[in-house]
């Protein structure tokens, strides 16, 4: 029994002397690693690597372990679930990056109702959540919005922000509910594997069924159903939201410790390029 168990080197490694480490043993040792640790033991020593099964064994409990107990198998993914990890981490690095951005860009805004007739994006008192948090969360407890949809949805806010006759400014007692109608009028038009329903958007989104449908309907009215956003837009919105969570305002933001640029490429551009 002990035979099966070895892994068998043909390299002239010998950093483990003559005798072959059992793979019992390597499973037991890195269930309780970190992700980043078990990434670079991946390959041991030169010429010697963990078995293709055993790799994605390890790689599978450490997603489930951070990101979710019931993970739904997938047979055109379920065989890397390293890679799977991996588009899961920069995906949520990416919505810690929008989220800092947000806050620093919201933080001088208004945070009261108007006198004036208020809308239906206004929240009836400022949110507990700041903007950037609960934009966080909405990625976080939604595993399908792709990083595009979200770059997409903070594009679409500004396009409405900046029309005068929509009469919705974005600041802090808007801010929560045009991102939850954005991410998901984007999310539902343009990622493909997009399968949350209503119920949940609401649900996770803090508000009622009825008024989550009536703010994803007032939404796309009032972008009179242009979903569509150019690639210009697109590449400006990235460019200014990182340059947002660069700002020396990031020291007061509290998702700050957990978002590095590094780990964050910038998502594909959704529509192609004419």
């Amino acid at each position: 029994m002990a035979k099966k168990l070895c892994l068998k080197t043909h390299s002239p490694c010998r950093r483990w002397g003559d005798t072959e480490l059992p793979s019992t043993l390597i499973s037991l040792s890195l269930e309780f690693v970190t992700f980043r640790e078990l990434a670079s033991s991946q390959s041991v020593c030169h010429g010697w690597q963990l078995p293709t099964v055993l790799r994605n064994s390890l790689w599978k409990l450490q997603y489930k372990r951070d990101w979710c107990k019931k993970t739904k198998t997938n047979k055109k993914t379920d065989d890397n679930w390293a890679e799977r990890y991996r588009v899961r981490w920069q995906r949520m690095q990416l919505s810690f990056v929008i989220g800092c951005a947000l806050d620093c860009i919201l933080q001088d805004t208004n945070r009261e109702l108007p006198d004036e007739e208020v809308s239906l994006f206004h929240s009836e008192s400022l949110p507990d959540l700041t903007a950037g948090e609960y934009f966080s969360r909405l990625l976080h407890q939604l595993p399908n919005v792709s990083g595009s949809a979200a770059i997409g949805a903070v594009a679409l806010v500004r396009r409405i922000a900046a029309d005068e006759g929509a009469g919705v400014p974005l600041d802090q007692m808007t801010a929560h509910r045009l991102l939850l109608a954005a991410v998901a009028t984007a999310s539902k038009a343009w990622d493909v594997d997009s399968k949350a329903s209503d119920e949940e958007w609401s649900d996770i989104g803090g508000v009622s069924l009825e008024e989550f449908q009536s703010l994803e309907a007032q939404f796309v009215g009032l972008l009179q159903h242009r979903l569509l956003v150019p690639l210009d837009d697109y590449l400006r919105t990235y460019a200014e939201l990182c340059g947002a969570s660069a700002h020396p305002c990031r020291r007061k933001c509290e998702l700050a410790e957990h978002c590095s640029l590094a780990d964050v490429p910038m998502p594909k551009y959704p529509f192609g390029v004419a």
